[in-house]
This record gives structure tokens, sequence and C-alpha cells, in this order.
């Protein structure tokens, strides 16, 4: 059965809405979000990304100051301190909402990247976590990658989350908190194992990202 609109807004309320606010009737956005609804309203599960039990609840929070159509993806309530949105395109965007209005960061292209991130921190739980040489940036890391041409895992990456997995070993490295609190060290990565050769691929690639801070 299609999720309900927690709101309770038909769609031409929505779109006198968007046409008060923005000065336009975006019917696409307006698609989206219902099709957002449809796919994800009500699910629930665990997410090892917030540390907690998640609900997708997609509803319209339309704004003139936001200068586009905006929709909560997660209800705020179990995603916070994190605002988790639906842009009007169908990007996944974090902010930090509170006392000063942070800014809204894409972190990934669709609501299926999110869920697929999840599922390998869920999947990686099993596998064996391989600890790096200090000093090791989330930054240096994702240059490593992509130098040594890791296969990145599209399906669960985005903007500013990436999955790399080759010869065993599964590597994330994230910017997503960094651009969403503005701050540097909040970037950060983390590497699995899938077996004693995969730990020793792990380890190598490791060494080789150690190299670039030389």
């Amino acid at each position: 059965m299609p999720f309900a609109d927690p709101t309770g807004q038909s769609d031409e309320e929505l779109r006198d809405q968007l046409s008060e606010y923005f000065g336009f009737t975006d019917d696409a956005a307006l698609a989206r979000l219902r099709a957002a609804q449809t796919r994800y309203g009500g699910l629930r599960y665990y997410s090892r990304s917030f540390g907690h039990h998640v609900v997708f609840e997609p509803c319209p929070e339309y704004d003139a100051e936001d200068g586009e159509p905006i929709a909560w993806f997660i209800d705020h309530a179990v995603a916070s301190p994190l605002a988790v949105w639906m842009l009007a395109d169908g990007v996944i965007a974090y902010c930090f909402p509170g006392s000063h209005v942070g800014k809204a960061v894409p972190v990934f292209r669709s609501g299926d990247a999110l869920i697929e991130a999840d599922a390998l921190h869920q999947e990686c739980t099993t596998w064996t976590r391989v600890d790096g040489p200090q000093g090791l940036g989330a930054t240096t890391v994702r240059a490593a990658a992509e130098r040594m041409r890791l296969p990145l895992l599209e399906a669960a990456s985005g903007f500013t989350e990436a999955w790399w997995e080759r010869d065993g070993f599964r590597l994330h490295a994230s910017l997503t908190f960094a651009e969403v609190f503005e701050s540097p060290e909040e970037a950060g990565w983390r590497i699995w194992a899938d077996g004693a050769s995969g730990k020793d691929a792990a380890l190598s690639f490791l060494t080789q990202a150690a190299a670039q801070l030389r």
C-alpha cells in the first residue's frame, strides 16, 4: 500500500505551495516525492551509519527560504542531530540544523545509495577491521584508492561517501561529517578484510597510501 503523506497534503495543495513559495509548479519534484513515499515510506532498520534505528518518512517541508522544494527523507527524531533531506532532483542531503542553520550537503545521488551504503556497513560487521598507520587521513586514503584504481562500489557511493573493494578487502572513506559540521577533523575512513589474504592486501594498500605522506 502506498505510504500516506504524514502532512496529509494533496498534490493540489502542494502545487499551490510550490507556486506560492518558489513561483513555479515543479511537477517533476512532486512526482519524485510521491515515488519516494511509495518506495521508502515506512522502512525501518538499524543503521550502522547513524548508530541507531532509522525510519524513512519522506514528507514535504517547503519553505521559501530554501530556494527549492525540499522534503524530509528520514524522520528527524531518529536521525537527530542530523536532518536528512531529499532535494528537488532526488539527491539525498544532510544538514546540521540548530542555533545556526547549516548548509545542505549533498551526500548520495538517491535513497537507494544510502541504503546500499548501510548494507555494506552491516556486512562489514562480519569482516575483520584492519588498523592503519597513524596520521593517515581520509583525503589521503581517497587519493590513494583513486591512484591505485581500486574498484569503486558506485551503488553505495555518492558525493561525500565512497566505498571500494578489491582482493578481499573493503575500504570506506567519508567526508560527510567534515562537510556538514565544517570541521576537517570529522573526515574518516575504515578498512575491513574478509580473511587472511584480504588483510595482507589491505595492509599493502595502507602501506602504499602512507608512503604519500613522506
